[in-house]
């Protein structure tokens, strides 16, 4: 088993609200366990939401761990021990552009 050492995956301020954004995929031949981390950069309330998707499938309801979510103002909200294979991406969307996504952890194989 190869294991990196930890390192921040991708970081992601959507703009888009209307439509969810991939945050991060992992690589071919790849596992993660990743930590996210959610930031709101604004001085009120936001929502966000959070998906998980395995390769192959689709972004539906179901598969959200987070769904219009409240995060405090100028708050931070973490998740931590995600489990990820080869493919599977991290999907989030903020309902007002103010809120940052940040995804850490380690690859291995």
């Amino acid at each position: 088993m190869t294991i990196t050492t930890p390192k921040i995956f991708d970081q992601l301020l959507p703009l888009n609200t209307a439509a969810p954004s991939i945050l991060y995929t992992v690589p071919a031949g790849r596992q993660a366990q990743v930590t996210l981390f959610v930031c709101n950069q604004s001085s009120s309330v936001e929502y966000f939401r959070i998906a998980l998707v395995k390769f192959g499938q689709t972004l539906i309801d179901a598969r959200y761990i987070a769904w219009d979510t409240p995060i405090t103002n100028n708050g931070m909200f973490s998740a931590a021990g995600i489990g990820l294979s080869s493919g599977d991406s991290i999907w989030v969307k903020s309902a007002t552009g103010q809120l940052s996504f940040t995804a850490t952890g380690i690859e291995f194989s």
